[in-house]
């Protein structure tokens, strides 16, 4: 039981903002791929002895799944963000810039 005079701390969270702006900083590349696809190669290899002819091919043939997945998902991610840049195209800033009409012209 908790005693009345226990004070329970506050649980620090990120904001969703905080997080965000973490995540933006690291994406998965072709590269972390790689080098996920040898450590899980390596674990599986470990185990090779262990486990029984199906379930080792088994396990390969998820592996291999699940990587060439990932690298499908950077490369439509990929060309989902150039199409993305190429689409929103900033205005330059002179495009809002009204001038005055100048009536002794006429």
């Amino acid at each position: 039981m908790i005693s009345r005079n226990e004070k329970l701390r506050s649980v620090e969270r990120f904001s969703a903002e905080e997080e965000h702006i973490e995540n933006t900083h690291r994406r998965l590349d072709t590269q972390d791929v790689e080098r996920l696809l040898m450590r899980q190669a390596e674990m599986l290899l470990a185990i090779e002895h262990d486990v029984s002819p199906a379930v080792f091919d088994a396990l390969y043939a998820k592996i291999e799944y699940e990587n060439r997945f990932l690298l499908d998902i950077i490369v439509s991610d990929t060309e989902a963000t150039r199409a993305k840049k190429r689409l929103n195209r900033t205005l330059k800033a002179d495009y809002f810039i009204q001038k005055h009409f100048d009536a002794n012209l006429i």
